[in-house]
């Protein structure tokens, strides 16, 4: 995949998702457009962390059915410490069905 190409099989509706960022920290976030949401995080439009801490990698997401379930997910992630999220990216960690790790440059 060339850099900043996103995946075809990116899901349509709500998903909850986790970047990395460039000085190696995460963010997580949630969007009911996901392919739509990255590419304003790789334009620098994201949200005000990003701006500052650009994302360089897609690692995490997970589909959901509705909004309310995605932020709560959120919730629960951004609540996580640096170590447990790096679980989460590097697959120890498994959140289940609906969760898929991958590994996507934002360009």
């Amino acid at each position: 995949m060339s850099r900043g190409t996103l995946p075809d099989d990116l899901p349509d509706g709500w998903a909850c998702y986790l970047l990395l960022c460039s000085d190696g920290s995460y963010c997580c976030g949630i969007a009911a457009h996901l392919r739509s949401r990255l590419r304003q995080h790789a334009s620098g439009k994201g949200s005000t962390y990003t701006k500052g801490t650009r994302p360089t990698t897609l690692v995490w997401f997970e589909t959901h059915p509705i909004g309310q379930s995605a932020a709560a997910r959120e919730k629960q992630i951004k609540s996580w410490s640096h170590k447990k999220k790096v679980g989460l990216a590097d697959g120890s960690i498994d959140l289940g069905p609906n969760a898929r790790r991958m590994q996507v440059s934002l360009g």
